[in-house]
């Protein structure tokens, strides 16, 4: 995908039982000196560093859509760059490979090289499979009869699905900073030591995404890491590692995309606290192992930026401020009526739930004090059972059962 000239990779010339090396420079040339005349060799680039060089959960995404045959590769070189363990195929053992190195688990592609180079100028026989015939990753210079023979190759990034890779790539993240962002946030909390904290993660904006990758970073001096479930996105065990004490990496993606909504929680995080701490102070989502970076369904890359949204001061009269009524009739019938006391204006959201965990929401906007009634009309809601109904401002909530 990107024309560039390629420094630092090294090219290897084999003459019988010699090797001479060199380095190509900033312009992607290279020459050999004081080559005898009427030798025969053979020349092969090599370039095995710069792993996660254009390398993203979006790649993922990609190869998993292939695998699925819901959008096939449309050039052999993603087919190359696809096949992770160098196997001639491309497979889910592929996307495990590949998302093991997203999560720094792995430092190296098993049976591979990061970077593969191919002779420039090769027509591939059956681009749709690149492997039927042994690919021309070398040269063989017979009998030199000059001093410069024009060699050319192509380098493939190895997991660089959607050719993102860049020459000369420091290890950085601009090549993987996108124009937008999507705000994550955590409520604050006072954290006690001794207990169990479940913190959920929260979207701040309304998106359709296809893959996300971060890494979430706590003091392991305050907090021990029990584990991760998911909400909005699933969050199983092959999603995240732990390469280093106090972090956690994340890499997930879907192929059907997932709406994710302001104040929806993602996912959580359970610790024990081993000394008192706050949310603040102890836990983070940032770029300092994999890059906290989100994908939009077309590819559009998004930076995820860390939030912590500071808990409202309650009143010590807060108790005073709203009061929820019990609903009439009670039992529920194919209509009913609920009420509730407001001391001041405040936001409330009203909300019915069953046994089973399922919710309606009955009312989510700003009030103005006073007494308002909230009629709740039949369907669901009407059906023999247990139901609760639950007023949440906020200085508080309040809850009670018909």
């Amino acid at each position: 995908k990107n024309q560039q000239a390629m420094p630092g990779v090294e090219l290897r010339l084999y003459d019988n039982q010699n090797m001479s090396t060199v380095l190509t420079a900033t312009n992607g040339l290279f020459s050999f000196e004081n080559l005898v005349l009427g030798m025969s060799c053979t020349l092969q680039p090599y370039k095995n560093d710069d792993l996660l060089n254009g390398v993203t959960t979006y790649d993922l995404v990609l190869v998993t859509r292939h695998i699925l045959g819901t959008q096939i590769f449309n050039s052999p070189y993603q087919y190359i760059a696809a096949d992770i363990n160098n196997s001639g195929t491309i497979t889910t053992f592929d996307v495990v490979n590949l998302r093991k190195a997203i999560l720094l688990i792995s430092d190296e592609f098993p049976g591979n090289t990061s970077w593969r180079f191919i002779r420039s100028g090769y027509q591939f026989p059956n681009p749709a499979d690149p492997f039927e015939q042994t690919l021309p990753e070398s040269a063989w210079l017979q009998n030199l009869s000059y001093d410069a023979v024009a060699m050319n190759f192509i380098g493939v990034k190895i997991g660089d699905i959607n050719g993102n890779a860049v020459a000369g790539f420091n290890g950085g993240l601009n090549d993987r900073e996108g124009e937008g962002e999507l705000p994550f946030f955590a409520e604050e909390a006072q954290l006690k030591k001794g207990e169990t904290a479940r913190v959920p993660v929260f979207a701040d904006a309304h998106q359709n995404i296809a893959a996300l990758q971060m890494t979430i970073q706590f003091d392991p001096a305050l907090l021990a890491l029990e584990g991760m479930e998911g909400a909005a996105i699933s969050a199983k065990e092959h999603n995240s590692g732990q390469p280093r004490p106090g972090y956690l990496t994340f890499s997930w993606e879907t192929v059907e995309g997932q709406v994710i909504e302001p104040g929806m929680p993602l996912f959580y995080l359970q610790f024990q606290v081993l000394e008192n701490t706050t949310i603040s102070q102890a836990l983070a989502i940032n770029s300092t192992m994999t890059p906290a970076i989100a994908y939009k369904m077309g590819g559009d890359p998004l930076n995820i930026l860390w939030r912590i949204h500071e808990a409202p001061q309650r009143p010590v009269d807060a108790a005073h401020l709203f009061s929820l009524a019990q609903n009439r009739p009670n039992p529920f019938s194919s209509q009913s009526t609920i009420g509730f006391v407001l001391k001041q204006n405040m936001p409330v959201k009203l909300e019915v739930s069953d046994v089973t965990g399922r919710r309606w929401l009955l009312l989510d906007e700003e009030l103005a004090a006073g007494y308002h009634e909230v009629p709740v009309n039949g369907g669901e809601v009407a059906k023999p059972g247990l139901y609760f109904y639950q007023l949440a401002t906020p200085f508080g909530e309040e809850q009670r059962e018909r």
